[in-house]
């Protein structure tokens, strides 16, 4: 199975310029087997108003009181004095469809910002995203890469890498090659922006997405690996000599009883030999 956007996906959320900490997305019904993956941009009015520090100002639920697991954040950059962007990507299963639900992001920092929300539906990803790649970039004239853009290694073919940031102008990013945007907007001298990488992964390994500028000041860019199943058929690894089942195509309900042969390969496939009965 591939991942792809499903048909249920809401409408990019652009909140204006306001104090109330919160944006809330129009309702959709997220099919059963789906991945929710929210990105979240906050981009403030004052250039000293962002949160620093070791965690993200921002959190994200839905109307059924599901709180999404938080892939990435990327706070401002100390040293740069100032203070301009929040970015955090979130994500959630959902293993049953759940009728329709809304998504809210709150963002306990309530100074006058914009903030921006996608939430992309995905059916074709895996239920646990543990060991997906990340990766962030605080940005300032005074580092060596001022681009709103960076380098992720991803960890498995066939997965996808969403990408959200700001920019502190006007300048106008252009999306790179390779990156297909989401969302772009421009307002208090700024850029929010958010989009994927266009292609699955091929080649498990590093690869560069977002924007480019003549001159960005002071951006912000956060990055997230989006994982497919595995490709084990549904089968997992036990130690020998342990019952078990598969939860794919035929199941397995005999021992392993011999230390070398049992273990199904990487297709599921139990090697010849193996005692096993089929149901």
């Amino acid at each position: 199975m591939t991942i792809a956007e499903d048909a249920s996906t809401p409408a990019v959320l652009q909140v204006a310029t306001g104090t109330t900490g919160t944006g809330t997305t129009a309702s959709f019904s997220p099919p059963a087997g789906s991945l929710v993956v929210v990105t979240v941009v906050v981009a403030y009015a004052s250039n000293s108003a962002g949160t620093t520090g070791a965690s993200t100002p921002l959190s994200c639920a839905d109307s059924l009181s599901n709180s999404y697991a938080l892939g990435v954040f990327v706070n401002p950059y100390v040293p740069s004095g100032s203070f301009l962007f929040n970015t955090a990507i979130f994500t959630y299963y959902y293993a049953s469809a759940p009728g329709s639900v809304t998504v809210t992001v709150t963002n306990s920092n309530t100074s006058s910002a914009d903030l921006d929300v996608c939430a992309r539906v995905l059916t074709g990803a895996a239920a646990s995203q543990a060991g997906a790649a990340t990766a962030a970039l605080n940005g300032a004239l005074t580092e060596t890469s001022p681009q709103p853009s960076g380098s992720i290694t991803t960890t498995t073919t066939g997965s996808w890498v969403y990408v959200a940031g700001g920019i502190g102008s006007y300048d106008g990013p252009v999306v790179l090659s390779g990156t297909t945007q989401i969302d772009y907007r421009t307002g208090l001298n700024r850029t929010l922006v958010a989009g994927r990488k266009t292609a699955a992964t091929v080649t498990p390994g590093a690869v560069t997405v977002g924007w480019t500028t003549g001159f960005s000041e002071i951006p912000q860019w956060a990055a997230l690996e989006i994982l497919p199943p595995s490709s084990g058929g549904g089968y997992s690894s036990y130690p020998y000599g342990t019952p078990h089942s598969g939860s794919e195509g035929n199941t397995f309900t005999g021992t392993d009883t011999n230390a070398n042969v049992g273990e199904p390969n990487a297709l599921g496939v139990l090697p010849l030999g193996t005692p096993h009965g089929l149901a």
